[in-house]
């Protein structure tokens, strides 16, 4: 009998280490799942420019440079929703934040240094005199090395998979790049000076795959990084 009571004990005991081994567990992995999900980041997006400053002109199609970024900008913006991350946009309609260009940066400039963003993006259309300049290329916020790795990535699908991207990302000094205290690059999409350029950026299908890159490219940036 007595012997019979010890052993029962020792069931006890082992019964119990597995309960909390298994409470331990669940408690771990709730931690987890709860920091996953509080990471979830904050893309903000600039698309350049707005009534009345229309940026770069087609020179085949007279298309405003203002009219492509909006749009770009919008359609990168629902590849970020489909990831149910919080995403915005500086400009949301053909118009520019103010009329006075100065005045308009400046604000700019603001939003995005209040904005607390983990990611800036802005996008635009490339112009030169050359017109046989030809293709997408990313710059980034002047010695940061976080920008920096941002933009290749993007860099590296674009070459991949975007026909004439370009292999070289540039240092650029652009008051919206300076602004953010984040990541931060900018996309010039094409070359509205480059019949072929402007001629395929107008097109749904030539902007969606584009746009798919930078988002995959930021992707791929955010998950080999601590944001």
């Amino acid at each position: 009998m007595i012997k019979s009571i010890k052993i029962n004990y020792k069931l006890l005991a082992i019964i119990l280490v597995i309960i909390f081994y298994l409470i331990y567990i669940n408690i771990n992995n709730g931690y987890k799942a709860n920091t996953i999900s509080y990471a979830t980041p904050f893309i903000l997006i600039d698309a350049g420019h707005g009534s009345p400053d229309g940026g770069a002109i087609g020179l085949t199609t007279g298309v405003k440079e203002s009219d492509l970024n909006l749009e770009y900008a919008k359609t990168l913006k629902t590849y970020f929703l489909s990831l149910n991350y919080k995403v915005e946009l500086i400009r949301t309609s053909e118009y520019g934040l103010l009329e006075d260009k100065y005045e308009d940066m400046l604000k700019r400039k603001e939003i995005i240094e209040k904005s607390n963003c983990d990611i800036f993006i802005s996008i635009h259309m490339n112009k030169f005199s050359l017109t046989s300049s030809i293709g997408a290329q990313t710059f980034y916020k002047q010695n940061d090395e976080n920008s920096k790795k941002l933009a290749n990535c993007i860099r590296d699908l674009l070459v991949k998979n975007i026909e004439d991207a370009r292999k070289l990302s540039l240092e650029g000094d652009y008051l919206v790049l300076n602004s953010a205290s984040c990541p931060a690059c900018l996309v010039e999409c094409g070359f509205l000076s480059n019949e072929k350029d402007e001629l395929r950026l107008q097109q749904k299908e030539f902007r969606e795959k584009l746009c798919y890159q930078i988002f995959c490219g930021t992707i791929k940036y955010l998950n080999s990084s601590l944001y």
